[in-house]
């Protein structure tokens, strides 16, 4: 018996949301050469792994069986979601007139009036 480690999927990513839409699950053995060894493979819908449980056990060829343990679905809401679902945004700024970082016309000062960089200013003056 092989284990993988457990991974995570959104239904987007898998089946663009539709419940109906064949997936292929496969399964290889990875080789240094390049050509890797398929070893299995099975084809289930998103229907079916949401009424088979926690526990889902498919078939594969032959008479072996792969078995998800833990399959999961979870609701995840998008951001225009929540801002359609009424959510409000607040939005502070917050711009800084004190001379704390020195004062503007020191180069080494944060807010140094730089008249050849800053056309603006100079429009200004």
């Amino acid at each position: 018996m092989t284990t993988w480690n457990p991974c995570s999927i959104g239904c987007t990513d898998l089946c663009n949301d539709n419940v109906e839409q064949e997936i292929k699950f496969e399964f290889f053995r990875n080789e240094t050469s390049g050509k890797h060894k398929n070893l299995a493979h099975f084809i289930t819908t998103l229907a079916v792994l949401k009424t088979q449980g926690e526990i889902c056990t498919m078939p594969i060829s032959g008479s072996n069986k792969c078995t998800l343990n833990k399959v999961h679905f979870e609701k995840k809401h998008s951001f225009l979601e929540y801002v359609f679902g009424g959510c409000d945004i607040d939005l502070t700024m917050a711009i800084d007139f004190t001379l704390s970082n020195g004062a503007p016309n020191l180069p080494e000062s944060l807010h140094y009036w730089n008249m050849q960089k800053n056309q603006y200013l100079q429009v200004i003056n």
